[in-house]
C-alpha cells in the first residue's frame, strides 16, 4: 500500500476542510494534505443537488469573511451558487494541489511513540503530525426504519443522494418528512407529479424568507465599496443572534413570534383540515425554524395529501398507514435527514493506550470546545460536538476554529513538543457546564423530540448560548488547559 506523510491532514473538503487549509495556509503551513472521498470538493453543496436546494441563511453571512462575494444574485443562494463559490475559493487559494480525492479514511490510529497519526483509506496510508477532522455532521443519510422498506420495487432516493436522470412527471410520489429538505422539495415536485402523498410525523414552524433577487446597484456597491457588504453582513449576524434571547434562551418570550407564524400559515391555507394538521404542537425554536415562502402554499394543490398517520409498512407497490390506508406510489423521496447527534464514532479511530473514538463515547459526543478532546492528542474537530447552530451561520463558527488550531498547532511546535492534548478534568468540565446551559433552552424544554438528541434525549449537537461567546472562548488558547508532552 502506498504511503505519504504531510506535518498537516485534514479529512474533507466542505466548507470546514477548505476554510481551514486557507487559514493554515496564510499562517505560513505549507505541508499540507486534505482528503476527500468523492471526486469533487464541496461537501454537503456538492451532494444536495435536489430541485430547491438553497441555503436558509442569507448568502452574505454564509460565506467566507475573508472571501466576501459582492455578486450573489439572491438574499439566499441555491446550491449551485454555492458549490460555484466553494469551487472559486478552491482555485484562488491554490487547493487543488493540496486535495487528494477519491480516498476515503478508513481508520485513525495515534502512534504515542512518534507522536504521528496513521490515517488508512482504500489505496494509501497517511503520516501526519497533526490530524483535522473535517467530515462534518450532515454527510450520513437516514432511511427510514420501516417494515418491509427493502422490497419497494420503485423509485426510492434520499434528498441527499438525488438522482437527476430519474423523471417524476405524472409519477404518484410519496415523500416522508417535512423537514428543511421537504420544504424545498415539495413546492418543486408537485406540479409535475400526477399525485403527491406527504407524510408528516410533525409539523414544523415555518416563517416567512425574506428572499429575493441583488439589484445591480446593490452588487457594484459592494464590489466598489465593499465595507456596505461588511455592514450587511453583521446586521444579518446580530438579527440572528436576537433569536438566542427570544427563542432559545427564554422560549416563554417567543409568544409574540408563534402568534404571527400562525397568522403566516393561516393566510396561507385556507381548508381548515389541512390548517389543523400544519399547526406545531411544540414551541417554536424546539426544531429548526424554517423559512419559505411557497411551501404552504404547495399543500393547496388538488393532487397533494397530507397524511399524519404514521407508516407501518411498505411493500413491492406502495404504503400502508396506522389507519390501515394503502397508497400505490411509484416513487418514494426520503427528507429523513441525518444521524448528526451520533457523531461517527464508527469511524475507527483510537488515539492513547489504543482506546477508541466509540469507547470514549459511548455514552454521547463531547470535546473542549467542540475542538478537541482528552485522549486523542495532536487532533482536532471542525463543527464538532455541541457546536451545532439552530440560529446563525455555521461557517461563524468554522471561522471561530480556525485560528484556534492555528494557534494550538503553533504553540505546540514552537514547545518541540510531541504532543499536545486537553487536560481531561478541563475537558470534563466544560462538558457538565455546556449540558446545564443546554438543560433550560427550547430544545430541552419545547415539547418536541428531533434530531438535535441522541437516542437517549442528550442533546450532543448544539451550541447553547450565544455565538459571540464561542467566539470569545476561541480567540486565544489558553496553554494551561493543556498537555504538552514532550519527546
Amino acid at each position: 500500500m502506498e504511503s505519504h506523510a504531510c506535518e498537516i491532514l485534514i479529512v474533507g473538503a466542505g466548507f470546514a476542510g477548505i476554510g481551514m487549509a486557507i487559514s493554515l495556509q496564510k499562517k505560513g503551513f505549507s505541508d499540507i494534505v486534505v482528503l476527500e472521498r468523492s471526486e469533487r470538493a464541496g461537501g454537503t453543496w456538492r451532494d444536495n443537488i435536489y430541485p430547491g436546494a438553497a441555503c436558509d441563511v442569507p448568502s452574505h453571512l454564509y460565506s467566507f469573511s475573508f472571501e466576501p462575494n459582492p455578486r450573489w444574485s439572491r438574499m439566499y443562494s441555491v446550491q449551485e451558487e454555492i458549490f460555484d463559490y466553494m469551487t472559486h475559493c478552491i482555485e484562488k487559494y491554490g487547493l487543488e494541489k493540496l486535495i487528494h480525492y477519491r480516498q476515503s479514511a478508513n481508520e485513525f490510529r495515534f502512534d504515542q511513540t512518534t507522536g504521528y497519526w496513521f490515517v488508512t483509506t482504500d489505496t494509501r496510508i497517511y503520516r501526519a503530525k497533526y490530524l483535522i477532522n473535517a467530515l462534518g455532521p450532515l454527510n450520513r443519510a437516514v432511511y427510514p426504519d420501516i417494515e418491509g422498506f427493502s422490497t419497494f420495487e420503485g423509485k426510492v432516493v434520499h434528498s441527499s443522494h438525488w438522482d437527476s436522470s430519474y423523471d417524476f412527471s405524472n409519477k404518484k410520489i410519496a415523500v416522508i418528512g417535512t423537514g428543511a429538505s421537504a420544504i424545498q422539495l415539495v413546492p418543486q415536485l408537485v406540479n409535475k407529479a400526477a399525485s403527491l402523498t406527504l407524510f408528516q410525523r410533525t409539523a414544523p414552524w415555518v416563517i416567512p424568507k425574506d428572499d429575493r433577487e441583488m439589484k445591480a446597484w446593490e452588487k457594484w456597491l459592494f464590489a466598489t465599496f465593499p465595507i456596505f457588504q461588511l455592514l450587511l453582513r453583521w446586521f444579518i449576524y446580530w438579527k440572528n443572534e436576537g433569536v438566542v434571547f427570544f427563542i432559545i434562551k427564554h422560549p416563554t418570550l417567543s409568544r409574540w413570534l408563534e402568534k404571527l407564524v400562525t397568522r403566516f400559515w393561516q393566510s396561507q391555507v385556507k381548508d381548515p383540515i389541512m390548517r389543523a394538521k400544519i399547526k406545531p404542537d411544540f414551541r417554536i425554536g424546539c426544531k429548526r425554524i424554517l423559512p419559505s415562502n411557497n411551501y404552504y402554499k404547495s399543500l393547496n394543490n388538488n393532487n397533494l395529501s397530507l397524511i399524519c398517520e404514521s407508516i407501518t409498512s411498505v411493500d413491492k407497490t406502495g404504503i400502508t398507514t396506522s389507519d390501515g390506508k394503502y397508497i400505490t406510489v411509484d416513487a418514494i423521496v426520503c427528507c429523513t435527514g441525518f444521524n448528526a447527534a451520533d457523531f461517527p464514532t464508527e469511524l475507527k479511530s483510537s488515539g492513547i493506550d489504543g482506546r477508541t473514538l466509540a469507547q470514549q463515547w459511548q455514552d454521547g459526543p463531547y470535546a473542549y470546545l467542540g475542538t478537541v478532546t482528552n485522549g486523542f492528542p495532536n487532533s482536532f474537530f471542525l463543527i464538532g460536538p455541541n457546536t451545532g447552530l439552530g440560529s446563525n451561520s455555521m461557517i461563524f463558527m468554522m471561522e471561530c476554529q480556525f485560528p484556534y488550531i492555528v494557534d494550538i498547532i503553533s504553540s505546540t511546535r514552537e514547545s518541540g513538543a510531541k504532543y499536545v492534548q486537553i487536560k481531561k478534568q478541563v475537558e470534563i468540565d466544560f462538558n457538565e457546564k455546556i449540558q446545564r446551559s443546554l438543560a433550560t433552552t427550547v430544545w430541552q424544554k419545547g415539547g418536541c423530540k428531533s434530531w438535535y438528541m441522541d437516542k437517549a434525549g442528550k442533546n450532543t449537537t448544539l451550541w447553547p448560548t450565544y455565538t459571540f461567546v464561542y467566539w470569545w472562548k476561541t480567540r486565544k488558547m489558553n496553554k494551561a488547559d493543556f498537555e504538552f508532552v514532550s519527546a
